[in-house]
C-alpha cells in the first residue's frame, strides 16, 4: 500500500518516515515481525517529489503491510519525532495491493474449470494453489515481492541476507552507523569481474564506506561488500530485497497479496495445478500445460512449461 502527504519543500528523502504500529508494538520491515521497540528497521523513509508548489512537496513511500490489520500507520518527522500524519488500515473490501479478495480469483478459476460450485475443487484447495502461484511468481519475478530495508554489516566482505528475505536484489546506498544517514551510492559488480581485477579483494584494507556489492547467484543467502568492513563495524546499508508474502489462510475474506498485474497469471497457475492433478478430465495434462505456458509467457520467464511441469510431478 502507498502512503503520501504534502509537507514542507526541500527536506529530502530521509527527513520523513512511515511506521506501522499495533498497540505497543512496531512492524520490523526487515524481520517481517512485530517488535516491542522502534528501531531503524521499523522506519520506511519517504521520498520527496517536487512539483510546482513553492512551499510544499509530496512525500511518498510504499509499505508491505503485515496482514489484514487493523493497525495504525504514523508519518513521522525524523528531526523532532513529531507525528505529522496518520492513517489506519483494515482489510475489508480493500486489498493490501490489488483491491481484490482471493475469493474473486477463486470464483473465476472455478468457472474456468467448469466447477463454479466448487465441488471437485473446494475453495480451500484452490487457495493452496493460489499460495503456490504467489511463491512461484516471486521466484520468477523477485520484484513482485519487493521489500526495502536497512541491513547492519559485519566485519569483512561476507554479509548475510536478512532471514525473512528469500533474495537480495541490490544494495542502494550507505546509511551510516545509525541506519538513517544517507551516504555514498553502492554499485553492483559481478564476482568474476572483481576476481579478475582485484584477486586479493577479500584481504583489501578495510573501509567503513561500501563502494561495491558483489552478489553471486550461486549463493542466494549471502553477498559480499567491497572494501571489507572494519572489525566491530557499526555501518548499515539500505537494501532492496525480495520476500514471500504471508500465506493467505482465508478463502473468503483473505486479500490477494500481490499487485493487481499478477492476478491473471495467478489464475492461470491455479488452473494448471488443478488440471495437472486431475485424473477424470479428458486431455487434462494438455490443458494444464497450456495454462502453464500462458503463466510463463505472461511473466516473461525464459523457461519452458514442460520443464516446470516435470519439476512439479512430486507436488509441493
Amino acid at each position: 500500500m502507498q502512503e503520501a502527504l504534502r509537507y514542507d519543500k526541500g527536506l529530502g528523502n530521509e527527513a520523513i518516515y512511515s511506521r506501522v504500529t499495533n498497540g505497543a508494538t512496531f512492524w520490523d520491515f526487515i524481520a517481517l515481525a512485530w517488535v516491542g521497540a522502534e528501531t531503524g528497521n521499523c522506519r520506511m523513509f519517504m521520498d520527496e517529489f517536487d512539483d510546482t508548489s513553492a512551499t510544499q512537496s509530496w512525500y511518498w513511500a510504499e509499505l508491505l503491510p503485515p496482514g489484514a490489520g487493523p493497525y495504525n500507520i504514523d508519518v513521522v518527522l525524523l528531526s523532532s519525532g513529531a507525528v505529522i500524519g496518520n492513517d489506519f488500515f483494515l482489510a475489508d473490501s480493500t486489498s493490501l495491493y490489488s483491491g481484490v479478495k482471493c475469493s474473486g480469483i477463486i470464483a473465476i478459476v472455478g468457472q474456468q474449470l467448469w466447477d463454479a460450485s466448487n465441488i471437485q475443487w473446494p475453495p480451500a484447495v484452490l487457495l493452496w494453489y493460489l499460495n503456490y502461484a504467489v511463491r512461484e511468481i516471486v521466484n520468477l519475478k523477485p520484484e513482485a515481492g519487493n521489500v526495502i530495508g536497512i541491513i547492519p554489516l559485519v566485519a569483512g566482505t561476507r554479509q548475510s541476507v536478512p532471514a525473512a528475505w528469500n533474495d537480495l536484489v541490490n544494495l542502494k546506498r550507505n546509511m551510516g552507523a545509525n541506519g538513517a544517514t544517507p551516504g555514498l551510492a553502492i554499485t553492483e559488480i559481478h564476482v568474476d569481474t572483481i576476481d579478475r581485477t582485484i584477486p586479493d579483494w577479500h584481504a583489501w584494507p578495510p573501509d567503513p564506506v561500501v563502494r561495491y556489492v558483489i552478489d553471486d547467484d550461486r549463493d542466494p543467502r549471502s553477498f559480499d561488500v567491497f572494501p571489507p568492513q572494519p572489525v566491530a563495524t557499526l555501518q548499515q546499508v539500505e537494501a532492496i530485497g525480495s520476500a514471500y508474502p504471508l500465506k493467505v489462510t482465508d478463502p473468503v475474506n483473505g486479500m490477494f497479496p500481490l499487485q493487481a498485474e499478477y492476478e491473471v497469471p495467478t489464475a492461470d497457475y491455479m488452473i494448471y495445478r488443478a488440471l495437472y492433478e486431475s485424473t477424470s478430465i479428458p486431455n487434462a495434462l494438455t490443458k494444464a500445460t497450456s495454462s502453464l505456458n500462458k503463466f510463463m509467457q505472461y511473466l516473461g520467464a525464459g523457461k519452458q512449461a514442460t520443464t516446470l511441469t516435470k519439476a512439479n510431478q512430486g507436488g509441493l
